[in-house]
């Protein structure tokens, strides 16, 4: 098998979902990874083919317009820099019934939609959040929510009651949010101290409250997160098959998320050690695949 640098492989990722997602300028590629473990990672977590969720994002949006969460002026001011504003994220807006899609192009909107709906949806366990307190103005998921009425995310902390979340639904997004990580930090989702955390919860509130079982949530927040962080999960999926005999779709989405492979310290540990000491990956900077935590 041919050795590969980081940014090669993510180049290939971004050559197979046809982008970088989150807005970045897409490097410029450096080879195409044709080897079939090297595509087989590529594919898998970013497929081509768009994943349907039969889950109404329109609905939720429509609360966070009229609360003030989202300024839809703001929000399409700072989504022109990506082009044009997809049909489907002005019918979002709009508060019309909207199908939430994952794929390479509906990334970066996923993302700073389900953003908002995580900050602000009203919950119990909010009152023992990681973020509550002094703090709360000064994390990347609120200070860099400035697409609200108010410039600041901390005011919408909360604050909204966007999902009819059972108390039963309650406690089971609290549990697996505390069981899923993100490789731009240490942190669970729990702890929505960025925009991805944010999201995720966004995500786990969503599912719960249109009756998901355990198992769909975490399945669905694999793949998000496959599309959030292409690099990292590229890689993270080449492990499982070089290193443990395991295709993408066989991997537990609870082990995936966990924090040994999906926290930053475990997945550069667990996952990018080992591919560099295989000599699958050759060692060299990271190049941020997962973008920054911010708009």
């Amino acid at each position: 098998m041919m050795k590969v640098t980081r940014r090669g492989l993510l180049a290939w990722t971004g050559a197979v979902g046809g982008a970088y997602g989150l807005g970045l300028a897409t490097p410029r590629l450096v080879s195409f990874v044709r080897e079939a473990p090297f595509r087989r990672a590529a594919e898998a977590v970013a497929p081509s083919k768009p994943i349907l969720t039969s889950l109404d994002i329109g609905g939720p949006v429509a609360k966070l317009v009229e609360s003030g969460v989202i300024d839809v002026e703001k929000f399409t001011k700072a989504h022109k820099r990506y082009g044009p504003i997809p049909e489907w994220v002005s019918r979002a807006l709009e508060g019309k019934q909207q199908e939430l899609t994952f794929s390479a192009q509906t990334a970066t909107y996923n993302l700073n939609l389900l953003w908002p709906l995580g900050l602000a949806t009203k919950a119990t366990f909010n009152d023992d959040s990681p973020i509550k307190g002094d703090d709360l103005p000064n994390y990347a998921s609120t200070g860099g929510w400035f697409l609200g009425r108010e410039n600041n995310g901390a005011a919408y902390f909360n604050a909204v009651d966007t999902l009819p979340l059972t108390p039963e639904q309650s406690k089971r997004v609290h549990r697996l949010a505390e069981g899923v990580f993100r490789p731009c930090c240490g942190n669970s989702s729990f702890f929505q101290d960025c925009n991805h955390g944010s999201a995720m919860l966004g995500l786990l509130e969503l599912t719960a409250a249109n009756g998901w079982s355990e198992a769909e949530m975490l399945g669905l927040a694999k793949a998000a997160n496959g599309f959030w962080y292409p690099q990292e999960y590229a890689e993270l999926a080449l492990y499982f098959d070089v290193i443990e005999g395991l295709s993408w779709s066989e991997v537990p989405a609870k082990r995936v998320l966990s924090t040994e492979f999906s926290s930053v310290q475990g997945w550069q540990e667990n996952v990018y050690a080992a591919l560099v000491k295989r000599g699958t990956l050759v060692k060299d900077l990271p190049s941020g695949g997962g973008g920054g935590c911010a708009v």
